[in-house]
């Protein structure tokens, strides 16, 4: 097993998944690296320790073993909302309804040679006004996803 603990980050890898999270450590350790059976503590403005024992790594890896079955348990928790029955049935309430607005602006859009021709028979201010506001009420409708 490879472990990598840095308590100021609230940082811990073990075999190459780090995680972020709260857990507790003695001050003034900057980091422990583990090795299959060794490692080092690192200490601020000290040598590195050598470390055999692997009994003092064993609360950083309990640590990091339960968060990993707390977020677990919490993705599994938020998976089951996601499907529920009422989740799932507001996501289709919301489906249906941009299907229907994108149908209803799809059945009303002029084809591209009534659009070409509007702009090619404005020949006045008042008539570019006209066309210019009926345009921006179309881009404003589909940034504000409704009509007003």
């Amino acid at each position: 097993m490879k472990l990598t603990v840095i308590p100021n980050d609230k940082f811990i890898s073990k075999d190459g998944i780090g995680l972020f999270f709260d857990f507790s450590s003695p001050a003034g350790i900057r980091a422990i690296q583990w090795n299959t059976d060794r490692g080092y503590i690192e200490r601020s403005g000290q040598s590195n320790e050598l470390i055999t024992d692997e009994a003092v790594i064993i609360p950083y890896v309990s640590a990091y073993d339960t968060e990993v079955v707390r977020l677990e348990t919490l993705a599994v928790a938020e998976l089951e909302f996601y499907n529920s029955p009422e989740q799932v049935a507001l996501r289709q309430i919301e489906a249906d309804r941009i299907a229907v607005k994108a149908q209803a602006f799809l059945d009303n859009l002029p084809s591209w040679l009534q659009v070409d021709q509007a702009v090619t028979d404005i020949s006045d201010l008042p008539s570019a006004k006209a066309f210019i506001r009926k345009l921006a009420r179309v881009v404003y409708w589909l940034a504000k996803d409704k009509e007003e």
